[in-house]
């Protein structure tokens, strides 16, 4: 399964049988084998190309929404963080909630209008 920290970097999360590339050798019997998993770092890209093979295979799992929102952007946007008050940031994400917007197209519009 892949996911995303919240600081935007991505990561593979698998675990298989004995028989998968996730196995390991069974302690104790150095002739045995046993199913294993493996976090692995993926770059935006890498992502973005499991993502797409995964919503060939299964469209449930991957979903189109999901893909538009997370690797069909802008390209001229880039990623930064900021510091918020606890209290600020509750307003935030309920704003987005009642606009149907994203929190972050808020806060460029907030900055574009001064």
């Amino acid at each position: 399964m892949l996911f995303k920290k919240k600081t935007g970097e991505y990561f593979l999360y698998g675990e298989g049988g004995p028989m998968s590339k996730y196995w390991r050798q069974e302690y104790g019997n150095p002739n045995g084998k046993t199913g294993g998993e493996d976090i692995t770092p993926l770059t935006r890209e890498e992502a973005r190309s499991w993502f797409e093979m995964a919503n060939n295979a299964d469209d449930e799992m991957a979903t189109d929404e999901v893909y538009q929102k997370e690797f069909e952007r802008d390209d001229d946007k880039v990623m930064t963080s900021v510091m918020l008050k606890k209290k600020t940031k509750i307003k935030l994400e309920q704003a987005a909630l009642k606009k149907g917007t994203t929190q972050s197209e808020i806060v460029e519009k907030l900055i574009e209008e001064m």
